[in-house]
């Protein structure tokens, strides 16, 4: 286990926590906050490590198989699947990139782009591109997307297809709220970036939150990171956080992404922080490494450019 101490930014007094990281396991004192955070399990009344993880016999095809949590045995188990057995949209795509949803409403393994309509287009998974409302072989340039509703999915490893405000289909790769500038996506909240007055794309602050109920955190929205400022709301408006005296036993941990912990009634950096391993992996990913599988749940479409975006994916 590779352990990162304290890497908590601080710009100016405020802090900056990461996303990508979380508390030691036997720092957690309490059971509710122990059993969100990934890797960690209550047992035994205290928090300890626990490797997410299902054995599979070596003679077994793997690919049929997902890790499941059994309460009754307390620890997570191997199922046998077939993507057949998802009788909707929504469950099959849990199963990506190994199970897609096709024109004739049924789940299966990838066949061929054509098989899939427009909606289900495997634009980010397979090498699929969507053309005249059709789900085609290949990637193609983004410029032949004529529309903003046909204008995503990807053109290479590296650019998505983006809609500009030139009313243009346009590649670009994604780094940060900068480069979104000329592109409507930066409009989106999920993405977490805004306009300023230049009409440049930059990154959403604490003091962009003008209402109490909204002064949640703010991304810091670069490639490679995944980190944000601790917002609070303070005489009528939403400021950074100088600390986290603003946090309560229920909001300690879950607002800090788990850097923080609850400890003697106050709201306190972890002492060691370490990586989440799941939480690092391509979403609705299932990993193969020699008999053991795990499965993620994916998000939507847009999720996944923001999880793009912040590279949580």
């Amino acid at each position: 286990m590779i352990f990162y101490f304290i890497t908590l930014l601080v710009y100016g007094n405020s802090i900056i926590v990461d996303a990508n990281l979380r508390c030691a396991c036997s720092e957690i004192q309490l059971q509710e906050d122990c059993n969100t955070i990934m890797n960690c399990r209550w047992v035994n009344s205290k928090c300890q490590d626990y490797v997410y993880e299902c054995q599979v016999n070596v003679d077994s095809d793997i690919k049929s198989y997902i890790c499941n949590w059994n309460s009754d045995s307390n620890q997570y188990e191997a199922q046998k699947f077939e993507c057949s057995q998802f009788k909707s949209s929504y469950d099959c795509r849990r199963l990506k990139p190994h199970c897609f949803w096709n024109s004739t409403e049924m789940c299966n393994t990838f066949t061929s782009c054509p098989d899939y309509n427009q909606e289900h287009c495997p634009i980010y998974d397979k090498d699929c591109s969507i053309q005249d409302n059709a789900c085609i072989d290949g990637l193609q340039p983004c410029e032949n997307n004529k529309n903003e509703q046909t204008c995503r999915g990807v053109q290479s490893g590296e650019k998505e297809c983006l809609w500009s405000d030139a009313n243009q289909c346009k590649g670009q790769s994604l780094i940060d709220c900068t480069s979104l500038t000329g592109y409507k996506i930066c409009d989106v909240n999920l993405i977490e970036c805004k306009k300023n007055g230049q009409g440049n794309c930059v990154s959403i602050t604490c003091s962009d939150k003008k209402q109490e109920n909204d002064c949640t955190n703010a991304r810091i929205v670069k490639q490679g990171q995944s980190t944000f400022y601790l917002c609070v709301w303070n005489n009528g408006q939403c400021i950074e956080a100088t600390n986290a005296q603003h946090l309560n036993k229920g909001s300690c941990s879950r607002d800090t992404a788990a850097n923080y912990k609850w400890v003697n009634d106050k709201c306190q950096v972890c002492s060691t922080l370490e990586p989440k391993i799941l939480d690092q992996q391509k979403d609705g990913y299932v990993e193969y490494e020699n008999n053991i599988v795990i499965t993620y749940i994916s998000a939507s479409i847009l999720s996944k450019l923001a999880i793009l975006l912040l590279c949580i994916d």
